[in-house]
């Protein structure tokens, strides 16, 4: 949970940065309402069908044990699930971005000479 929450700012930037550039602006509100029922739906189910799976389970073996293979289904079955729709999607080309000349360390390093810029990341650092 932890590296979860320590690397939590480059997945969520990249992922906010790439729906931007897949979902068209004229659409991005219907298209996230579709999401969230979905997803919605998906947990409603995921629900259901894990707590009629403990039941079923009580009946075999002990119960402790079912949930251990509710969490461990459950992850792989959303994990692979995820990857799939992710791999389906198609990214939009986008045009070449001008030359700059300028070195690319020089350019990463420019908003860390602005003043303002520098106490902001002292002061979230701390």
């Amino acid at each position: 949970m932890a590296l979860r929450g320590l690397f939590a700012p480059v997945w969520l930037t990249s992922w906010t940065n790439w729906m931007r550039d897949l979902v068209p602006q004229q659409v991005m509100g219907g298209y996230y309402v579709r999401r969230l029922a979905m997803i919605t739906t998906a947990i409603i189910v995921a629900g259901l069908g894990g707590s009629f799976f403990v039941t079923w389970w009580e009946g075999i073996a002990a119960p402790s044990d079912a949930y251990s293979f509710l969490l461990i289904g459950g992850a792989l079955v959303f994990t692979f699930a995820g990857s799939l729709f992710v791999a389906q999607a198609r990214e939009p080309y986008l045009p070449a971005a001008p030359a700059s000349g300028r070195p690319a360390l020089s350019i990463l390093t420019e908003p860390l000479r602005d003043r303002n810029f520098s106490q902001l990341l002292r002061f979230l650092f701390l």
